[in-house]
């Protein structure tokens, strides 16, 4: 199984020159933050930063405002497009050497901290429609989208807050034939945004953004580095910087194309580099990175290939991100091409949504990771696909209450060799003997994950459908393994591949109270695919929890072949078999791995501590914990009391019940002395069909009725009961006052 070789991004810190800004208009002698105005309909003037006039007009440009606020300042943007205004209107930055002049920014800023607003009108410049969509910078293909830096290396002297508005059509292309001193120029970053300095971003969708890393025609030079389509943070000391609802929906990056070899390409959507930041209600949608390609072996001066990384998001030289609901699907990650000489190398690709590496820190919560790709790049040796969901390499990555489900890794196709693959949902690996990152997987399910090896011959191999560790300490508690799958030419691990090649330390991993389930041997021609497959030097530790409806549970039980043979099992007597896992709908196109009423996972955790499921449900609900990421609990539904009557509604079930319910049963029973609800026999279930609510009535006027819902799936069986709803017609009813606005 190749590995991937060390790489390693130079991103120059901007540093950018003293001179003095263009002379700004004039103003009130004031140093009070104001508000200024700016409208497509307005004008840039002196009459729109008039400091000393509360009731100041319109500018015309952002642009213009900026250069004429000052620090604390807010900006207000009326609902519209802007496009790139000109030099004229852009003398903060032609005052500065920044990558391609025909790449300037719409939006400039330099040493200012500012808010900018989106979503007003002339009309009313007091409550903003705060959909992104209504106020729009448009790089048109050309220009960045903004740009916000600072002057000092150690201080941050820029800040911006940017509020409800689309970034899109940015572009930032590399500049051609730079050298030396200026060998960054080359560099295409954040098509959409670029910083050095503090920034909170809400109600933000970037859109179509692109870097592009320059072509090289220098044989000892590779293309150069594409970075970060729609967004760059590059600081030079660590600094903060804050995400809430922000959407990166088809941006791109890619690096360069050489003669020998292509450059690296990083995060379609977003990179970071030595930044703290909170993120929360992020989508990440159809973003793609890819190495460029180079027409000679594919190989840099360092011995590194063009890599593409982190098809959406990359986390870099000792960033620490925390990202909360996050929905990523569609991203791609895909190593550069070389060409089909002898010898020729192809880039790699990892993450296909996420990639963590340099000492980072990235922690997922409650988030879907879901229909994303790594890609080997082609070559005479074509390159290795990894991680198609999540890679993360010498830096922690930890994940609480996701579902990695549907992702897929696959090799690049090779004239010479065909390229391998490990990881369809997580690759996690360690070749830094410098740090000793942490892996912690928790109430997270991984499940219908997918490798293979691309097209060509030979046979270079791979492993692990679900996931690939290698060199890295993995802790594991109450994580769902299921059905993660392998084509049929592999054989190690489809659910999980334990590994140390070329690492300076062995992988060790513990399972606390997993179910690992339905990972079905695929070869036939009677090999011997495992679920688990530890190599020789490694250790798993299991810890309660339950096989269920495996071909091979381990190599131990029955060896693939494996060097020295297997690695060291300890506690398998404490995992117990079970027939099935007990599933609603598990895999495509539902995968609703809630557990069914009779599930034999219920009540089997009892040393469990966790005290929530993937969904923060609370745990244990009966007598003892369940294994797995779920946590079985009856759903509600409501009640409402009419005259004689009463309205159910159980549609907020409908989610935790896709894909398994065929019908729903409801029993009603009647207090003594009430009359029976029409249609609906005191005590007796009633088919009810698939509806999700309805009336009934017929009742009896202030007794207590209560109700009961079973879901049955299709062969009648009952896979979830409702718990106990009550309701009490009453001809008595309360009307509130409505206020109207």
């Amino acid at each position: 199984m190749s590995k991937r070789l060390s790489t390693l991004l130079l991103v120059t810190i901007l540093v950018v020159s003293a001179t003095s800004p263009a002379p700004q208009a004039a103003r009130a002698a004031t140093n009070e933050a104001i508000t200024l105005k700016v409208s497509t309909s307005g004008v840039d003037s002196s009459a729109c930063i008039d400091r000393g006039n509360p009731d100041r007009p319109a500018c015309r440009n952002i642009q213009y405002a900026i250069e004429n606020a000052q620090n604390g300042d807010t900006i207000l943007v009326a609902q519209g497009t802007y496009t790139y205004p000109g030099l004229s209107l852009n003398s903060l930055c032609s005052n500065y050497t920044l990558n391609n002049a025909a790449n300037y920014p719409i939006i400039c800023i330099i040493d200012k901290t500012l808010t900018i607003r989106g979503g007003y009108s002339d009309t009313n410049w007091n409550s903003p429609n705060t959909n992104p969509a209504l106020t729009v910078i448009d790089g048109q293909n050309t220009h960045r989208g903004i740009t916000s830096l600072s002057t000092s290396a150690t201080v941050a002297k820029a800040t911006l807050t940017l509020e409800n508005f689309t970034v899109q059509n940015g572009y930032a292309q590399g500049i051609a034939g730079s050298s030396g001193s200026n060998f960054w120029k080359r560099e295409g970053r954040g098509g959409g945004m670029l910083t050095d300095s503090t920034f909170t971003l809400r109600n933000v969708v970037f859109r179509n953004n692109r870097a592009y890393g320059a072509n090289s025609s220098e044989n000892d030079n590779p293309g150069a580095v594409g970075v970060g389509g729609a967004l760059v943070a590059s600081m030079p000391q660590q600094r903060n910087a804050m995400m809430e609802k922000v959407t990166f929906d088809n941006n791109s990056s890619r690096g360069g194309d050489g003669p020998q070899s292509g450059g690296y390409g990083f995060a379609g959507a977003f990179y970071t580099y030595n930044i703290i930041l909170t993120g929360n209600a992020i989508t990440v949608t159809n973003n793609t990175t890819q190495g460029g390609n180079g027409s000679g072996d594919g190989q840099m001066p360092n011995g590194a290939m063009a890599d593409g990384l982190g098809g959406a998001i990359s986390i870099h030289f000792h960033s620490q991100a925390t990202l909360t609901n996050v929905y990523a699907t569609g991203n791609r990650a895909t190593g550069g091409n070389a060409s089909n000489a002898s010898g020729s190398l192809g880039g790699h690709g990892f993450g296909g949504a996420f990639y963590a590496e340099s000492a980072s820190s990235l922690y997922i919560y409650d988030s879907l990771i879901t229909g994303n790709q790594s890609q080997g790049g082609n070559a005479y040796q074509a390159g290795l696909g990894g991680g198609g969901g999540v890679m993360a390499t010498a830096s922690d990555l930890h994940l609480q209450r996701v579902r990695i489900v549907g992702n897929t890794a696959r090799g690049g196709t090779g004239t010479g060799t065909r390229g391998s693959t490990g990881g369809g949902g997580v690759y996690l690996t360690n070749f830094d003997g410098s740090v000793n990152p942490t892996f912690y997987i928790a109430n997270t399910i991984i499940a219908d994950n997918y490798i293979e090896m691309g097209s060509g011959p030979g046979n270079p191999g791979g492993g692990g459908g679900g996931l690939w560790i290698q060199g890295a300490m993995v802790d594991f508690s109450h994580v769902t393994l299921a059905g993660n799958r392998m084509a049929q030419d592999l054989g190690y691990g489809s659910g999980m591949i334990i590994v140390n090649f070329g690492t300076p330390y062995p992988s060790s991993i513990t399972l606390r109270n997993c179910l690992i389930s339905d990972h079905l041997d695929t070869d036939p021609s009677g090999g011997t695919q495992s679920t688990i497959h530890l190599w020789n030097g490694n250790t798993a530790t299991f810890s309660g929890g339950n096989w269920a409806n495996n071909s091979n549970n381990t190599n131990l039980e029955n060896d693939p072949w494996t060097g020295g043979g297997p690695g060291v099992f300890n506690g398998l007597n404490t995992i117990a078999q079970k027939a099935s896992a007990g599933y609603i709908a598990g895999f495509a196109p539902y995968y609703n791995y809630h557990l069914a009423a009779s599930s034999p996972a219920k009540d089997q955790a009892s040393s469990s501590s966790e005290t929530q499921d993937f969904e923060k449900d609370s745990r244990p609900y009966a007598t003892a914990a369940d294994t797995g990421a779920d946590e079985y609990q009856p759903f509600t539904f409501y009640g409402a009391p009419g005259n004689g009557s009463a309205r159910l509604d159980w549609s907020a079930a409908s989610a935790r019940l896709a894909g398994g319910v065929s019908r729903y049963d409801l029993t009603v029973t009647c207090p003594t002395g009430a009359a029976a609800p029409s249609g609906f026999p005191c005590g007796t279930p009633v088919n009810i069909g698939l509806v999700t609510g309805l009336s009934l009535s017929g009742m009896s006027n202030f007794f207590g009725y209560q109700a009961t819902l079973e879901a049955k799936n299709a062969s009648g069986s009952t896979i979830m009961v409702s718990t106990i709803t009550a309701v009490t017609p009453t001809d008595k009813m309360v009307y509130l006052p409505v206020t109207l606005r």
